[in-house]
């Protein structure tokens, strides 16, 4: 894992077009209207748990509201039982290789990979992939990244960590590039981290460009590195993190090729 530059944090908003509104406003009446319909065929509380679970499997197939909603309450500082009572227990907790007393909780759903890096029971950074779907109906999830207006797949890295100068990469055991970037008072000091994996399988042609510049970097060959950089700088990013530990923890809670595939492709 070689060093590069990025920052990242947590809290933001869900905005709406009209559009958008009117599509669920007619939803919301066709649910209604279904609701009186089976109101008159059985009984109400199992009328009303039907309509309430066919309304928040909607939601959740056919906007991502309930993952941006979910995302917006995890925070660095959020003491860790609190954060499970929401989301639910982690599919694997690892050790840092770097400091023994932080683990790495992974916590997979649908359409993202959630890792929360702890100390005891304090949450002290947050990292969020957006991962591919095969939804006919939905684009990828594109979550909004805290502390901005920016998100992943439409924002670039350098966008996000406002051209930041430090780097992490890797081409040998994860195709992943990631810069940083200090958030402010306005981020609470936090750090702020972008950048992009393989986990959607859709890096693989980086690869070429993350070993020469790790040969030109291996042979000194300073005045090379920045063009490289911003071959990789301008793509957009897939993935974000929030920390307020060193940022090479970041780099070290990546999961390998191999650990992501044993782990979480079916």
């Amino acid at each position: 894992m070689k060093k590069a530059v990025a920052q990242l944090l947590t809290g933001s908003t869900i905005e709406e077009d009209e559009g958008q509104v009117g599509f669920f406003a007619k939803m919301s009446r066709l649910f209604i209207y279904i609701a009186f319909i089976l109101m008159g065929l059985g009984n109400w509380s199992d009328t009303k748990e039907l309509i309430t679970e066919g309304y928040q499997g909607f939601i959740t197939h056919f906007t991502d509201r309930v993952e941006q909603k979910s995302l917006n309450t995890i925070r660095v500082g959020n003491y860790l039982a609190h954060v499970e009572a929401n989301i639910g227990m982690p599919t694997i907790i690892k050790s840092s290789s770097i400091n023994s007393a932080l683990k790495y909780r992974y916590y997979k759903q649908d359409k993202y990979l959630l890792t929360l890096i702890t100390e005891q029971q304090r949450v002290s950074g947050v990292v969020v992939h957006s991962l591919f779907n095969d939804s006919v109906i939905l684009d990828r999830f594109a979550p909004q990244i805290p502390f901005t207006d920016l998100h992943l797949l439409t924002d670039s890295i350098e966008s996000i960590t406002q051209r930041s100068n430090d780097f992490f990469f890797d081409s040998n055991n994860l195709i992943y590039f990631m810069t940083t970037t200090g958030l402010g008072a306005a981020g609470m000091q936090l750090q702020l981290a972008a950048g992009f994996t393989e986990y959607d399988g859709q890096q693989d042609h980086f690869k070429s460009t993350l070993d020469e510049l790790g040969q030109v970097l291996m042979l000194d060959e300073t005045e090379k590195v920045a063009p490289l950089a911003k071959k990789l700088t301008v793509q957009a990013a897939n993935f974000y993190a929030v920390y307020e530990i060193d940022e090479q923890i970041i780099a070290d809670s990546l999961l390998t090729r191999y650990e992501f595939n044993a782990y979480f492709k079916d």
